[in-house]
């Protein structure tokens, strides 16, 4: 659910990734956003903070 997390990155609030994704609440699509410290490392990298 990469898209999902691009989504919310431009600025898409979450309600409207749920409704377009078709999950029935957040709690089941927050299972697609859960980020690991090494996804936070290289995002950091990229980004060059």
């Amino acid at each position: 659910m990469l898209s999902a997390i691009l989504a919310e990155f431009y600025g898409i609030s979450l309600r409207t990734i749920q409704e377009i994704s078709g999950h029935s609440d957040l709690g089941t699509l927050q299972r697609y956003l859960d980020v690991t410290l090494e996804q936070k490392r290289k995002a950091v990298s990229v980004i060059g903070f």
